[in-house]
């Protein structure tokens, strides 16, 4: 449900039917951006309700667009960190544009072609996304086993 849901939101919002995954995410953070008013890097479950299109509002229940957001509550803590956030949205984007649009992306900012991405490589994916100001502590909460890289 949650992809079909996701692609509903894309095909509402007219912007620019020929988007891609990273246009997509910069709408995406600016949409956290505008509703991150403590500027905490976090959302609570209404702030994601209240992110949805109106169309989408009206389409479905709040109980399904806020199981959307706790989907995206990976550590269950009942807000969204923008990391948790920046997975979604990404997720989300990769869904409606296709894997293979997410590896070229990735490709693209794999500079020295090890497969991995390290802090300033991911840096600069972020910052094409729009997420440049939080890519430091999303990099951090992403790389797990403390290599300075993620795959």
């Amino acid at each position: 449900m949650e992809r079909r849901a996701h692609l509903q939101i894309k095909k509402l919002d007219v912007r620019n039917d020929k988007r891609s995954v990273v246009s997509d995410m910069r709408i995406d953070m600016a949409r956290f951006a505008e509703l991150d008013t403590a500027r905490n890097q976090y959302l609570t479950y209404p702030m994601f309700l209240k992110m949805m299109p109106k169309k989408m509002r009206k389409m479905f229940e709040d109980d399904q667009l806020l199981s959307w957001a706790a989907s995206a509550d990976l550590d269950g803590y009942g807000i969204l960190s923008v990391t948790d956030y920046w997975r979604w949205s990404l997720r989300c984007a990769t869904e409606v544009h296709g894997q293979d649009a997410l590896k070229q992306m990735f490709l693209i900012f794999d500079s020295d072609g090890t497969g991995k991405l390290d802090a300033l490589e991911f840096e600069a994916c972020l910052s094409e996304m729009g997420y440049g100001a939080v890519a430091n502590k999303i990099f951090r909460d992403l790389d797990n086993d403390a290599s300075g890289t993620i795959t």
